[in-house]
């Protein structure tokens, strides 16, 4: 399972790093913040987030961004305004 962005009008991400964000949607202290894959090859900047055990282990409704640090050193987050609304359901089991 992959959580993915990819902007519109793609910003320039080369020598960029990207860190994915991720809080319980009530506004809870962020509870993942992990590094974020860059992929250039495409020939449109994508960044994805590959699920870690343990990421999705809790139920609930939770907000996500990705955040750029770019070479130049400024950040900028994606979505620029809200949130990535990430739905984690219990098991079925």
């Amino acid at each position: 399972m992959r959580m993915a962005w990819c902007a519109a009008s793609a910003p320039n991400l080369t020598g960029a790093s990207v860190v994915f964000n991720m809080r319980p949607r009530r506004g809870d202290p962020t509870i993942l913040r992990a590094p974020a894959i860059v992929v250039l090859a495409t020939g449109t900047s994508t960044v994805r987030y590959d699920w870690a055990p343990g990421d999705t282990g809790q139920s609930g409704a939770y907000e996500a961004e990705f955040e750029v640090t770019y070479a130049d050193g400024a950040i900028e987050t994606f979505p620029n305004a809200g949130y990535i609304r990430v739905e984690i359901a219990d098991d079925i089991a």
